[in-house]
């Protein structure tokens, strides 16, 4: 049972690095997609690119509080 406990564990850090990336991911590919539609390259890359990673940033705390309790 420890051994599981322990892979949980390991997981879940691996997971967090995994939304961090992801969201920083999105938000760049929205702000280049409406970039793209709008024709105002690169104010709304940079705009999505800063909320993906202040999401990023939420998902970590959210899952680094989870996996401390």
């Amino acid at each position: 049972m420890g051994k599981l406990k322990e892979y949980i564990e390991r997981t879940s850090y691996m997971m967090v690095g995994v939304q961090f990336a992801l969201a920083i991911i999105i938000g760049l590919a929205i702000g280049y997609y409406l970039d793209r539609q709008f024709n105002t390259f690169p104010w709304l890359t940079l705009f999505w690119l800063i909320i993906g990673f202040f999401a990023g940033l939420k998902n970590v705390y959210r899952e680094l509080k989870k996996v401390t309790k």
